[in-house]
C-alpha cells in the first residue's frame, strides 16, 4: 500500500496509529522499541525476559515478509537463556558488538570442528583403503614368538648336579623326598619332570654331536691321506 493510500485511512485514535505503524512500517516500529545497552543492563532478569518476549511477539505477528527473522531468532534465544538460567550473557539487540563477536567466535569454532571431522573422516577412509589393499595382496603373516620356557625350581637343578657329580646319574623323586624329609610340592614335581626331559634331550644332543665330530675327524684324516684339501 502506498503512502497516499495510507494517508486516506481514517484514524480515530492512538491505537489506529500504532496499528498502521506495525502493518506498514514494522522495521521502524521495531527500531523504536530497542533500548540502549546501558538501560538494558539496569533491568532485572524478569524485565529482560519481558523485553525480548515483547519484541519477538511484535516481529512474529507483523513481519509477514520475514525481513526481521534474524532479530526474532535473537530475541527468542536471549529469552530462553534468561528463563532457563543459562550461564550465558544476554544482549539488548541483534547488532550488539559483543553478540556479533560471540557469533563470530562460535562460527570459527564450528568451522574448526568441521575441519577436524573431515580430517578424521579422511583418516578413516585411508585406513579402510589400506585394509582393502592388504586383503587383495594378502596380509603378511605375523611371526609368532614361541612361548617362554617354564622356570625350573632351583632345588631340583641342584639335586641333578649333585647326583651327576657324585654318582654319575640323575636323582629319582623318592631320593629327593628322602633327602628333603618331606613330600615334594606340585611345583617341584613338575620341575623334576621338565628338567628330566631337558636333561635327556641335552644328553642325546651331546651324544649325536660327539659322534658327528668323530666321524668328521676320521673323514678329514682319510682325505689328508689321499691328498685332498678340505
Amino acid at each position: 500500500m502506498s503512502w497516499e493510500n495510507i494517508l486516506k485511512i481514517k484514524i480515530k485514535n492512538l491505537k489506529d496509529i500504532k496499528r498502521l505503524g506495525k502493518d506498514y512500517a514494522i522495521e521502524d516500529m521495531y527500531e523504536s522499541m530497542i533500548i540502549s545497552e546501558e538501560k538494558y543492563e539496569s533491568l532485572n532478569n524478569k524485565e529482560k525476559a519481558k523485553y525480548h518476549g515483547r519484541l519477538e511477539n511484535l516481529i512474529r505477528t507483523y513481519d509477514d515478509k520475514g525481513t526481521l527473522s534474524q532479530e526474532a531468532a535473537f530475541h527468542r534465544k536471549m529469552r530462553a537463556r534468561i528463563l532457563n538460567n543459562f550461564k550465558l550473557p544476554t544482549y539488548n539487540e541483534f547488532d550488539n558488538v559483543r553478540y556479533t563477536d560471540e557469533l563470530r567466535i562460535k562460527g570459527e569454532e564450528r568451522e574448526e570442528k568441521r575441519k577436524e571431522r573431515e580430517e578424521k573422516q579422511k583418516e578413516r577412509e585411508e585406513r579402510r583403503k589400506e585394509r582393502e589393499n592388504q586383503k587383495k595382496q594378502g596380509r603378511p603373516r605375523k611371526e609368532i614368538s614361541p612361548p617362554p620356557e617354564p622356570t625350573i625350581n632351583q632345588m631340583i637343578v641342584d639335586y641333578f648336579k649333585i647326583y651327576n657329580n657324585m654318582y654319575g646319574r640323575n636323582p629319582t623323586l623318592p631320593e629327593i623326598e628322602e633327602e628333603e624329609e618331606r613330600p615334594l610340592t606340585v611345583d617341584e614335581i613338575k620341575s623334576f619332570k621338565l628338567y628330566t626331559e631337558r636333561f635327556i634331550k641335552k644328553s642325546w644332543e651331546n651324544t649325536i654331536r660327539k659322534k658327528y665330530d668323530s666321524d668328521t675327524l676320521y673323514m678329514s684324516f682319510d682325505n689328508l691321506e689321499e691328498g685332498v684339501i678340505l
